[in-house]
Parts: structure tokens; sequence; C-alpha cells
């Protein structure tokens, strides 16, 4: 997963960051400065969607991973504490 050769599961799905450059740059222009019938309301991205998704996505498959690992080793620890004998030794009381 890390060589890139599988990618993890896609919990986010998030769009990328994206900004207005009409509304940045109408208040700055002049009244004649467009063409006729030209407009501004173009949205450029500024953060791709890969980008914010798949650091996410790592992260969430580090995160349920280490979480079965853990029930794992908990699992396993139970296991061995029941094949191991368990000794006893009292001591005897002085009377």
């Amino acid at each position: 997963m890390f060589t890139g050769k599988i990618k993890p599961v896609a919990v986010f799905g998030l769009s990328g960051i994206q900004l207005d450059l009409g509304k940045l740059i109408s208040n700055s222009l002049p009244a004649g400065a467009l063409p006729p019938g030209a407009t501004l309301s173009q949205k450029e991205e500024i953060i791709p969607s890969q980008l914010i998704n798949d650091p996410l996505n790592l992260t969430a498959h580090l995160f349920f991973m280490g979480f079965i690992a853990s029930i794992g080793y908990k699992l396993g620890s139970l296991g061995v504490m029941l094949l191991r004998p368990v000794v006893v030794k009292m001591k005897e009381t002085k009377t």
C-alpha cells in the first residue's frame, strides 16, 4: 500500500477547494473592461481533490488497521494466558 500498488479503501470523497475568480476581480475592474457577453464566473481549483482525499484515506486505513491489530494482540495474549499453567504456592502457617 505504501508503494502505490494497492490503494486504500476510499472512505473520503471530498471535492477540491475552489475559488471563484470572478468575485475577486469584478470589484476592481472598470465598467467597460470586459467585452460584451464575457463573464467572470470561472472557478479555479486551488487544491485538487486527490491531494485532500489520499492522505485522509491513508490515515483512516492506518487507524482501522491499528484497531484490528490491537484486537488481535489482546486475543492472542488471552490465548497464551489460558494455555500457561497457573502455579500457586501457599506458605504454611506456623501455629
